[in-house]
This record gives C-alpha cells, sequence and structure tokens, in this order.
C-alpha cells in the first residue's frame, strides 16, 4: 500500500483496521464481561450498599440468602431453597440481559474471524 502511494493513516484505516475487526470484537466482548461480572471492587469501593452495582448487590444477595437458609430447620428449609432457587435464576437471567444483547452484533466478526484464514480468494 505504501509503494502505491498510501500514507500511515490510509494503511490503518484500509488495511490493517479491516483485518483486525474479529480481534477488536473479541476484546471488546471479553472486555465488556469482564468488567460486567466485576463484583469485588463494587463490595471494595462503595461504603454504603444503596449504591453498590449490580453485581455486587447480586453476590452480597446471593451470600445472605444462603447464610439464611442455613439458619431455617425442617420444612421452612426445603421451602427457602425452592425460593432460593428461584432467586438465583432470576439473578442469572438479569446478569446476562446485557450480553445477551451486545453478543448477536459481534458474533458475525467471530464468524468472520475463524474464516478468514482458511478461505482462498
Amino acid at each position: 500500500a505504501m509503494i502505491d502511494g498510501a500514507g500511515h493513516v490510509k494503511i490503518l484505516t484500509r488495511v490493517i483496521l479491516p483485518l483486525c475487526k474479529p480481534v477488536l470484537a473479541t476484546l471488546i466482548l471479553f472486555t465488556f464481561v469482564d468488567n460486567w461480572n466485576e463484583w469485588f471492587q463494587g463490595l471494595i469501593l462503595m461504603d454504603s450498599p444503596d449504591n453498590y452495582p449490580l453485581q455486587t448487590y447480586l453476590q452480597v444477595l446471593n451470600r445472605d440468602l444462603t447464610s439464611l437458609v442455613g439458619s431455617l430447620g425442617g420444612n421452612m428449609q426445603l421451602y427457602a431453597n425452592s425460593s432460593s432457587r428461584s432467586i438465583r435464576a432470576a439473578q442469572i437471567f438479569v446478569a446476562i440481559i446485557p450480553v445477551g444483547l451486545i453478543y448477536p452484533f459481534l458474533q458475525k466478526y467471530f464468524t468472520k474471524g475463524i474464516v478468514v484464514g482458511s478461505v482462498k480468494e
């Protein structure tokens, strides 16, 4: 491209970035999922449970629910176990919504990245 008269910016935008789209999409998704699932930092940095991020709040709620179920006895514990499973299922569903919304937009880059080295044009 440089022999044909392209500058550094044109080489970056026309050659390098199109080849790096699958890599960038993967990095964006993994970074987003890593930051989205981060609960410990919110626990350390926030001083009030009212200010907790979603993942920290869900983790604390899950921990408190587990200790509550352990302290109950008899038939009440059986009811609490089924209720705690429902609450955990709802927590998991709420936690995966943003990732589930972003993934379909980045999926085409994953498939393109897998095929880019195997198909000769």
